[in-house]
């Protein structure tokens, strides 16, 4: 074999062939993968709009269920407020009917005494009824001053060193409404200094 024929050595055209198939095919792939993309983003977008229509419509229904829910919460209130303010009035009335009848004895011309007594009694019976609802007056005179249950109209000067930081007298009574304060008692609280 001389020189010439070892350069020359054929290549199968076999060989080529499938070398050009190869890269031709690598291009078709290529191409595919650029197409399937193409679609798949036209897909994916497709697909996504129809879950945001899907969300959109589901957020809007909640949104007015509890627009509704809202509502009829509210409307409750209102009607449990009313039911238990009636309830409450219907226990005071009989405070009325005794107000009145005792107002008639008063224009009859009935004694003082009398009149005086059934205010008592009124009085009793309307402390009751809201006793028996949880109001509770706060005992205040003689007791030592605690500013979150009283309130110091007052200090009054005394010799008395036991009566010192005392309630000596109660302005206006307080009162709790099942252990919270609604309105402190208003009082007059000694303050002990030595007589010269």
């Amino acid at each position: 074999m001389n020189h010439n024929e070892k350069n020359n050595k054929e290549i199968p055209v076999d060989y080529l062939e499938e070398k050009d198939k190869k890269t031709t095919e690598a291009e078709e792939k290529k191409e595919q993968k650029k197409e399937r993309k193409r679609v798949n983003y036209k897909k994916l977008y497709e697909e996504t709009l129809e879950k945001y229509k899907a969300l959109n419509e589901q957020f809007l229904r909640f949104r007015a269920e509890f627009a509704n829910y809202k509502k009829r919460v509210e409307r409750e209130q209102i009607e449990l407020s009313n039911y238990l303010k009636g309830e409450f009035i219907k226990k005071i009335l009989p405070v009325l009917d005794d107000f009145n009848h005792m107002l008639k004895k008063s224009v009859e011309g009935t004694n003082e005494q009398s009149i005086l007594e059934g205010a008592k009694i009124i009085h009793d019976k309307f402390y009751q009824i809201l006793k028996a609802e949880g109001l509770e007056k706060i005992e205040a005179e003689g007791k030592d001053f605690d500013p979150q249950i009283h309130e110091a109209m007052m200090m009054q000067k005394t010799p008395d060193q036991k009566k010192h930081n005392k309630i000596l007298n109660v302005f206006q009574d307080g009162y709790k409404l099942k252990d919270k304060l609604i309105r402190p008692a208003k009082v007059i609280v000694g303050n002990y200094q030595e007589e010269n």
